[in-house]
């Protein structure tokens, strides 16, 4: 009776072990499910740090197949991998991809002539910003009004007939709340003639610098060193209508 037990006691481990071995330790890798996602960018083309980090992104993703395709001339980026990749890069682009703001300035280039006495055409804010720096009288040089948007240089030249103006130019970066005017360029275009008598300029670079502007206030820059017989430049955000 005791060797009876023993036996069954042995081939019931056995089964054990046996049941043990037939289960699977592995399963096959289920592959990745990729989709792919256009995304027409409201903003200006990225710049290389955030589309470097869209990329780092998508390198991290679990799939050898994903990838990230930019259009710099469409403005448009085609992603493909898996689905919480997309939904990274999209969290990103959500808070650097803003559509830009749409700009209005007032510029002008004043003759300061001690006179006493402003130019009819000067809008009354810039009037004023001029009396509180000590500026009691000035014609309008060149003015004009431009239209871009935020991260988008312009550029524009006054040439009277046959004697010395203005080019100008700036990008303005950020958003209308806090915004810089960056590479504010001013050069002076002298007239000159060459050897078969045809007029072409000179430029002459007489400011380059960056500053902010806030909407409505003027910033009255000068670009010569005389003050009672000075040339300023003066420039304003004009709110938005």
């Amino acid at each position: 009776m005791r060797k009876l037990t023993v036996l069954l006691l042995v081939l019931l481990v056995s089964g054990i072990g046996f049941a043990q071995d037939t289960t699977p330790k592995e399963t096959a890798d289920v592959p990745a499910r990729l989709d792919t996602k256009v995304i027409k960018l409201k903003g200006p083309e990225l710049s290389n740090a955030y589309y470097s980090a869209i990329r780092r992104i998508v390198r991290e993703d679990y799939s050898t197949a994903a990838s990230i395709d930019y259009d710099q001339m469409s403005n448009v980026l085609v992603i493909t991998a898996t689905p919480i990749t997309i939904e990274k890069v999209e969290r990103l682009l959500n808070k650097v991809d803003v559509r830009p703001d749409s700009l209005t300035f007032l510029t002008y280039i004043l003759q300061v002539d001690g006179t006493k006495q402003f130019d009819a055409g000067l809008d009354k804010t810039v009037v004023k910003e001029l009396k509180e720096i000590d500026i009691n009288g000035a014609k309008i040089i060149y003015k004009s009004r431009l239209k871009t948007i935020s991260g988008k240089s312009l550029s524009a030249s006054m040439i009277p007939d046959n004697s010395a103006g203005y080019r100008l130019g700036f990008r303005p970066d950020g958003r209308r709340g806090s915004l810089v005017l960056n590479h504010f360029q001013v050069e002076k275009l002298i007239p000159a003639k060459d050897a078969s008598g045809k007029i072409f300029y000179d430029k002459w670079s007489v400011l380059d610098t960056s500053f902010p502007v806030k909407e409505g206030k003027p910033v009255i820059v000068g670009i010569s060193n005389k003050k009672d017989d000075g040339v300023v430049l003066a420039v304003m955000l004009l709110k938005k209508k």
